[in-house]
């Protein structure tokens, strides 16, 4: 469309091949779902892209631009006075050699290119300057720091609080870190039932508690090999656990004391269970003994308390 909105640029004259004297701008209301700009190698992507950029900023409208390849940035060089000491920072010494000119002249060169371009197209460096005062440009570089350096699964360094009496306000902290990482990772966690959630919790905690920072890269290594506790630790806990008795004062009067298991440590299907087979159909066969191991109960019973707890 022509007339108010988003400048553009001007219309094509297909009769002389340049740039003609309409104007071609952009309603900001079309701007409500997606768009794309398709076009070959060199047609100007990159270039329309930065000027609606500019537009969209002259009029007050924010912009959050993510930018793999890097050429957005280009935002931030608004040069009012499109002077050579402006551009001379930011030109390529190789393009200077290749056009068998000095850094300066290049320069000089440059921003002669930027005033006449811009000139054909009505602006100058008043509007440049309008430009720079409408929008804060800050670049954010994740992982980096050539910009503003920005960490989008927050610090894993231990606070300085005391667990004593900010363990809540810590632990809160710990949740907002472990499900960020765990959304990075694409799993769905609840931190209460997640295993993937209490594990990374207890981990940070356990460092936390002990002073220790940690990065993305500690917290793997954790992963793979989480602090346990010794095999002695761990025996002197079942040992303790086997040799609890039932209490002497018991009221009951109908309880009695377990009978002994036969020899072997095997006890056989109940009778019923056999006559309920026979009952089904089945050939009535003895049925198989399996063995009982109070160590093995007694430790299938300490991991399930240890996960549930």
């Amino acid at each position: 469309m022509t007339g108010t909105g988003l400048f553009l640029g001007t219309a094509f004259d297909p009769a002389t091949g340049k740039a003609g004297a309409d104007r071609f701008t952009l309603d900001s209301s079309d701007l409500t779902t997606h768009g794309v700009i398709v076009g070959m190698t060199g047609s100007g992507k990159t270039g329309l892209g930065i000027v609606m950029l500019e537009e969209a900023l002259l009029a007050g409208i924010p912009a959050l631009v993510l930018d793999p390849k890097g050429d957005m940035g280009n935002l931030a060089l608004t040069f009012p006075n499109l002077s050579p000491a402006d551009f001379k920072p930011w030109v390529n010494e190789s393009d200077a050699t290749a056009d068998g000119l000095s850094i300066d002249d290049f320069a000089a060169k440059t921003a002669t290119a930027w005033k006449e371009g811009l000139e054909a197209q009505g602006m100058g460096g008043e509007r440049i300057g309008r430009l720079r005062d409408a929008a804060d440009l800050i670049i954010y570089t994740p992982g980096s720091t050539a910009g503003v350096p920005l960490n989008v699964v927050g610090s894993l360094r231990a606070p300085p609080l005391s667990w004593d009496s900010e363990a809540e306000t810590l632990r809160d902290e710990i949740e907002g870190v472990v499900t960020s990482l765990l959304t990075l990772a694409g799993v769905d966690a609840t931190p209460l039932s997640s295993r993937e959630h209490v594990l990374l919790s207890n981990l940070i905690e356990n460092a936390w508690r002990s002073g220790r920072d940690l990065d993305l890269g500690s917290l793997i290594g954790e992963i793979q090999t989480p602090p346990l506790r010794s095999s002695a630790s761990s025996r002197s806990t079942r040992s303790s656990r086997r040799k609890i008795a039932p209490s002497s004062h018991s009221s009951s009067t109908h309880s009695s004391p377990r009978p002994p298991l036969p020899p072997g440590g095997r006890v056989r299907r109940s009778t019923c269970s056999r006559s309920s087979s026979r009952q089904m159909g089945s050939r009535g066969q003895r049925s198989s003994t399996s063995p009982i191991s109070p160590t093995r109960n007694v430790s299938s019973w300490s991991r399930s308390f240890s996960r549930s707890s």
